[in-house]
C-alpha cells in the first residue's frame, strides 16, 4: 500500500489526509475484491455511495431590505 500511496503523492504534489483515506478505502475494496467476489451487502453500499450526490453547502440568500 505504502507504494500505492507514494506514487500517488509524488504524481498529485501531495495528498490531504481525507484523500489519504480515501484512497486507503478504495485499494482495500480492490483486494476483497481480487481475493474473492464482494459479499451482496457491500456491493450495495458501494452502489449506494457512488450515486449519492456530494452534499452540498447551502447558499444563503441575501434579502433586499426596504
Amino acid at each position: 500500500m505504502e507504494n500505492f500511496l507514494e506514487a500517488i503523492t509524488d504524481a498529485l504534489g501531495g495528498l490531504t489526509p481525507s484523500q489519504k483515506q480515501a484512497l486507503e478505502k478504495a485499494h482495500n475494496i480492490y483486494h476483497k475484491r481480487i481475493n474473492g467476489p464482494i459479499p451482496f451487502d457491500t456491493q450495495v453500499a458501494i452502489a449506494i455511495l457512488a450515486d449519492t450526490p456530494a452534499k452540498k453547502t447551502p447558499v444563503k440568500k441575501k434579502v433586499a431590505s426596504k
